[in-house]
């Protein structure tokens, strides 16, 4: 509503250039309303846009600090660190969705993939970070996450 010019702006347009010039004024009149309400809609707009953002921020601020209040400093810090895990996991995940729908095929069960991307990424890392030299997520917190999160 705020960038588009629809059917109506061009009717107003060319009623107000091919009529009397006294309703033309008013026609005009209304096409001046209509851009200054435009352009308000767009300064509000953007001014969502930023209390959102900043609302969003803080409510996350907020979660961490009473997840940190209610259990401690070290179950945030392995929140985090599973958080990290299970990110990196999705991400590879995803990357063998888009392999394997190539051939039109896809994971029935979402999370248990993410879960297997878990536990592959565990065997893959030290692996991995021999021949590259990157540094991976701490073995530590991601194994305790295989162990909690395996199927029965």
């Amino acid at each position: 509503m705020v960038y588009e010019r629809d059917e109506w702006d061009l009717k107003l347009v060319r009623a107000a250039n091919g009529i009397d010039i006294r309703l033309g004024i008013f026609l005009h009149l209304t096409r001046l309303c209509i851009w200054l309400s435009r352009r308000i809609l767009w300064v509000l707009m953007h001014l969502g846009r930023i209390l959102s953002a900043f609302m969003l921020r803080q409510m996350e601020f907020d979660a961490d600090s009473y997840e940190t209040k209610v259990a401690g400093s070290a179950a945030f810090a392995q929140t985090m660190a599973k958080l990290h895990t299970l990110a990196a996991a999705s991400q590879w995940a995803h990357g063998k969705m888009e392999e394997s729908w190539q051939n039109r095929r896809l994971p029935e069960n979402l999370p248990g993939f993410i879960n297997l991307s878990v536990n592959t990424r565990l065997l893959e890392a030290p692996q991995s970070s021999q021949r590259s030299g990157r540094l991976h997520t701490p073995a530590a917190p991601s194994a305790a996450l295989g162990t909690a999160t395996r199927p029965s």
